[in-house]
């Protein structure tokens, strides 16, 4: 990846922060048998590609949010890249749009263009949180299965599943991080941190 990357992180200390760390760190891993699939914290990408020299409490005081920010899990993807390979796909809303494109417009690639983040909007973003990074393609379906078992004993939910009551189907409000993903990901590390 290149730049800085804004992140939307859940609530600290949340049940659904714990549950998406301890699918993505120890849950799910086993399932891509010899492959070293990396832990990482769970987040949203809000965007990538800002600048690492811009400064990182400068960028979080810009963005402004006018409405509360709610993330609801739409269902789980197998995707075709290394970062999508196993994500829980977001429903867009406007909230999270709207904050996906200030955070492109004011930051990427030091600031962008209107017109360009339309199309970047329409095209590329695509709200997600991702359970697990692997070069594994294309992920056999006992994985896929394997994957929606462990969501379910988790408790994580998504919207066409009839799961117990009080099921994990996203979060509110939560934390925006810069995180400095141009490094390798064992690097990854958050360079600032607002919690909303």
């Amino acid at each position: 990846m290149t730049g800085a990357s804004l992140w939307l992180c859940p609530p600290a200390g949340s049940s659904i922060e714990t549950a998406l760390q301890e699918l993505i760190s120890v849950t799910i891993p086993p399932h891509f048998g010899d492959e070293k699939v990396p832990a990482f914290r769970p987040h949203m990408t809000i965007t990538s590609d800002i600048p690492d020299d811009l400064d990182p409490e400068g960028v979080l005081e810009k963005i402004s949010l006018s409405s509360p920010l709610e993330v609801s899990f739409k269902e789980l993807n197998i995707g075709k890249t290394y970062y999508t390979r196993g994500t829980l796909h977001l429903e867009r809303t406007p909230a999270i749009v709207g904050l996906a494109r200030q955070c492109r417009e004011l930051f990427a690639h030091g600031g962008t263009e209107e017109e360009v983040v339309d199309r970047w909007e329409k095209e590329v973003f695509t709200p997600h949180v991702s359970l697990v990074y692997s070069a594994m393609d294309p992920v056999p379906d006992n994985i896929r299965k394997a994957v929606g078992q462990d969501l379910q004993e988790a408790n994580v939910g998504v919207l066409h599943w009839n799961g117990p009551k009080g099921e994990m189907r996203g979060w509110k409000g939560g934390r925006i991080s810069l995180v400095s993903t141009h490094k390798p990901i064992e690097e990854w590390k958050a360079m600032a941190e607002r919690t909303l």
